[in-house]
């Protein structure tokens, strides 16, 4: 299976390392983007997207079907986070979720493979782009909150 628990995971994992609070309504927009192969290659370290709108500006093909994205993921995202929770890694309190010691100073080995070296490398980004308010993200995302 191409997305799975464990891709997920490292995705989550690795942009929740990059920002220590985000609302929980922002970590499930995580694997959607991350997973997707054509919005991966959208956050390469050399394209510095710093908002949603711009990277909407720059790359629409990024948000095609990302509603279906977005549904068929919710399941699996919401299970990263249980068992990131459960490994100690971030915690989850009145609707955000916040890393732990244990996730900000856990690195992930070399040996974790292309594609996860590449959903790493561009959770910087994404991270950025996940700072901004989840009624912004839903509202230009074409999603319900």
């Amino acid at each position: 299976m191409y997305n799975n628990t464990a891709i997920g995971m490292i995705a989550v994992l690795a942009t929740m390392q990059n920002i220590n609070r985000m609302d929980i309504a922002n970590v499930l927009l995580i694997n959607p983007f991350l997973l997707h192969s054509d919005t991966l290659m959208s956050f390469k370290p050399n394209s510095n997207l710093r908002s949603i709108e711009e990277l909407l500006a720059k790359h629409p093909k990024t948000v095609v079907n990302f509603s279906d994205r977005y549904e068929s993921l919710l399941t699996m995202t919401m299970n990263c986070l249980i068992v990131a929770v459960e490994a100690g890694f971030v915690t989850v309190d009145d609707g955000f979720v916040y890393a732990t010691s244990k996730l900000e100073t856990y690195e992930f080995t070399n040996n974790i493979g292309h594609r996860a070296k590449r959903i790493i490398k561009a959770s910087p980004m994404l991270a950025k782009i996940l700072q901004a308010d989840s009624l912004s993200l839903y509202y230009n995302l074409q999603l319900p909150l």
